[in-house]
């Protein structure tokens, strides 16, 4: 979890009208710095630290995980942190899991294009592709627009 506030500066000024003309900044004080401050999880540290030794800082078989996570639900703000970070780092890991996905994305695909044309030549669906098709309406629509095509 990251809190972040923001210091600023506190400042007291003299109220009375003919006296502001003549403030000066030892009039002025200053208390606190106007830096942000951060607040870092123990999971922030940790990777800040691995980033500074140039390791590899990520744990793989968490980051597979939360990759798997964001197929069926939303990763937290620092998962997806944490996630990016280590594609950033390790280009390979990087060039794995865009192979994998893009090898996912040409399955699917294939198997809309399959449904189809087996819909358009009237042909019986797979107990998977009727799945397939009633939870997508798209699909499901186009496969009707297809039928009314043909006919």
């Amino acid at each position: 979890m990251m809190k972040i506030g923001a210091n600023s500066k506190i400042a007291n000024y003299n109220m009375d009208v003919t006296a502001n003309s003549s403030t000066k900044k030892k009039d002025l004080k200053k208390a606190g710095s106007t830096a942000d401050c951060l607040e870092l999880s123990a999971d922030g540290i940790k990777a800040l630290k691995n980033s500074k030794s140039e390791e590899k800082s990520y744990d793989l078989a968490k980051v597979l995980a939360i990759h798997e996570k964001g197929f069926h639900e939303i990763p937290s703000r620092e998962e997806s942190d944490y996630y990016w970070e280590a594609r950033r780092n390790d280009p390979a890991l990087d060039a794995r899991l865009y192979a994998e996905d893009k090898a996912e994305a040409i399955k699917f695909v294939g198997q809309v294009q399959t449904i189809l044309m087996k819909a358009r030549s009237g042909q019986k669906l797979t107990p998977e592709e009727k799945a397939l098709v009633q939870n997508d309406p798209f699909l499901k629509q186009e496969i009707e627009l297809r039928k009314s095509q043909a006919l």
